[in-house]
């Protein structure tokens, strides 16, 4: 996850982390969590 927060922190589109983070891990739960750190990102 340090490297998913690192990409967000540095204002990444949330598009392409999204989609690099379910390249790497499959499943809803992981995706729902890349989701939540995306928008905790944006606020």
């Amino acid at each position: 996850m340090s490297q998913m927060e690192h990409n967000i922190g540095r204002g990444f589109d949330r598009r392409l982390v999204l989609a690099d983070y379910n390249c790497h891990m499959h499943g809803p739960a992981l995706s729902w969590l890349a989701h939540e750190h995306a928008a905790r990102g944006e606020a």
